[in-house]
C-alpha cells in the first residue's frame, strides 16, 4: 500500500541495548515502506552502534536511541554495514524517514542540514 506522499514505518520494535556497549539490537524484523510503496526490511538481531550519526552530529538531530530517530538510524546502518543498496538511496531513505519522522519547519531544516552532511562525510560505496 502506498500513501503517495509519505513513507510509513510498519512497526516500532523496542531495540535491545547490548550490555557493555552503547549498541543496540533489533529483536525483529523492522519495516518501512518508502514513498514510492517499496518495502524495506531491516531484519532482526541486526545490531546498532550509531555509525548513522556520530557523537559530534547528535545535537543536531539527535542520538540514534532518540525516538524520532532510533528507526532511521537502525535502518541506515543496516545499509552501511550490508551495502545491499546503493549508499545514494540508503542517504535518501534516511532523509526521508527523518522528515517524516516530525511535523514543523526546525525539524526540516535540522534534517536538511544533517542530511548535507551524511551526502558530503558518510560513506559511499
Amino acid at each position: 500500500m502506498s500513501t503517495g506522499h509519505r513513507g510509513y514505518w510498519l512497526n516500532d520494535p523496542v531495540m535491545h541495548l547490548l550490555p557493555g556497549t552503547r549498541d543496540v539490537e533489533l529483536p525483529e524484523n523492522l519495516g518501512y515502506v518508502d514513498r514510492r510503496g517499496v518495502k524495506h526490511i531491516t531484519p532482526r538481531l541486526t545490531r546498532s552502534d550509531g555509525l548513522t550519526a556520530p557523537a559530534w552530529s547528535w545535537g543536531l538531530i539527535g542520538s540514534p536511541l532518540t525516538p524520532a530517530y532510533r528507526r532511521p538510524a537502525m535502518q541506515h546502518d543496516y545499509h552501511v554495514v550490508t551495502r545491499l543498496i546503493p549508499s545514494a538511496l540508503a542517504h535518501q531513505l534516511l532523509r526521508e524517514s527523518l522528515e517524516e519522522a516530525r511535523e514543523g519547519r526546525l525539524w526540516r531544516l535540522r534534517v536538511a542540514a544533517f542530511d548535507r552532511l551524511v551526502r558530503r562525510f558518510g560513506p559511499r560505496w
